[in-house]
């Protein structure tokens, strides 16, 4: 396995290198490990790889050119045929688990990213394949969360430790069984008054291992501590500007056509981030405006925002839609809610939320720890004007 971190402290790894499970792997050729230095692919005489960002904001964020010259170049130096996984360490990322490290264990190159300062431009994360936290919690950089993910791989491949593969087959968590390792106890038998099992004593294995599996099973019904639900705090109304409710306008008139022809009214546009909050809409480019065609093309996936997704890919030229936002009258159904995140569409706004159907409010695609991206969004823009339309279209259609 060759493993490959990016990091901008590449001083961190010096005793991690020296010391761990990781280094004596290597030196058994089990794996090879190397820490990349971001600030040589930094820019100008200073090696700069932040700056300030955009709307204002505390702090610097790490900068696009850096990040995909690094990651380009060690993706370059993959084995012919090999497909690298590309892991950021994010804290809006998956939870880090056992059974990730078992799946990644398999892998045959594996890069980290480890994030710094105020994180990454939004746009880097189109160059990673999986984000990864270790819990719900920040830290200064993603230094300490990449090793301690290269250790829980590097520890699996066979022959990292003694005792060969028992040593890791019943470990707590493993083979994604849920399970918690049983207590263990060494010598002496008794300490301080506390005393070793006495089934552990006895010499009778069939006993010994039937002790274990039900503390096994013990550890794993034993409620754990809770941490303290935090009071719910009031969520802010998200505040548009009249760029917004120009492109909802626009929007609308799409489910306007949709009505007309039959169809379930939503309209949608995509268009280019504005570069400041008080951009004129002339400004941006409009990249794809649709509405629902489902019926007519006889289609189910011809939604609004699928086809303008379609529209937009064509006019960039790319399926990444980073710097766009999304414009659609009704909330996105979790189809269109997935596409969108794959999309890396950054902002979605839409009208009237579907409280039955919603793929964001209901069936939470955009939150979705699984996701590899997770846009901003905000409801509400025009929200009786976009429910109005719905209601007129229901009502005639029952009539």
């Amino acid at each position: 396995m060759k493993i490959d971190i990016i990091s901008c402290q590449p001083r961190m790894f010096e005793g991690f290198l020296r010391e761990s499970i990781v280094r004596r792997a290597a030196d058994k050729g089990l794996c090879s490990l190397d820490i990349v230095d971001l600030r040589q692919y930094g820019e100008g005489k200073y090696r700069k790889i932040d700056d300030k960002p955009y709307g204002g904001g505390p702090g610097c964020l790490m900068m696009c050119a850096p990040w995909f010259a690094a990651v380009e170049d060690a993706l370059s130096k993959a084995s012919p045929g090999a497909k690298p996984r590309v892991i950021m360490t994010s804290p809006g990322g998956k939870k880090f688990c056992q059974r990730d490290a078992e799946e990644l264990a398999k892998e045959e190159h594996i890069i980290f990213m480890c994030g710094h300062y105020e994180g990454f431009d939004a746009r880097i994360r189109t160059l990673a394949t999986d984000e990864y936290s270790l819990g719900e919690f920040v830290m200064t950089g993603g230094e300490l969360a990449a090793a301690a993910m290269a250790d829980s791989i590097v520890r699996l491949l066979p022959g990292a430790l003694g005792g060969g593969a028992e040593a890791t087959a019943s470990e707590s968590f493993a083979h994604d069984s849920g399970m918690v390792e049983e207590p263990q106890y060494t010598h002496p038998a008794v300490f301080r008054g506390m005393a070793v099992p006495d089934v552990l004593l006895s010499g009778n294995h069939a006993a010994i291992e039937a002790w274990r599996k039900a503390m096994r099973r013990k550890a794993v019904s034993a409620p754990r501590p809770a941490a303290p639900t935090p009071a719910p705090a009031s969520t802010p109304a998200p505040v548009f500007t009249e760029f917004d409710a120009f492109f909802m306008r626009m929007a609308l008139r799409e489910a306007e056509k949709a009505a007309s022809d039959g169809e379930v009214p939503t309209g949608c546009v995509i268009v280019e981030e504005p570069s400041s909050p008080d951009a004129s809409p002339s400004s941006v480019r409009i990249l794809g405006r649709a509405h629902n065609q489902a019926e007519g093309l006889v289609d189910s996936t011809a939604h609004a925002e699928i086809l303008a997704l379609s529209s937009a890919f064509q006019a960039c030229g790319n399926w990444r839609l980073t710097g766009t936002r999304m414009y659609v009258t009704k909330e996105p159904c979790p189809m269109c809610a997935g596409a969108i995140a794959l999309a890396r569409i950054p902002k979605v706004v839409w009208g009237v939320s579907d409280p039955k159907r919603g793929g964001g409010s209901v069936f939470g695609v955009f939150s979705h720890p699984g996701m590899n991206h997770h846009p901003q969004t905000a409801s509400g823009l025009l929200e009786d004007e976009c429910r109005d339309i719905l209601q007129r279209f229901f009502r005639s259609r029952r009539s």
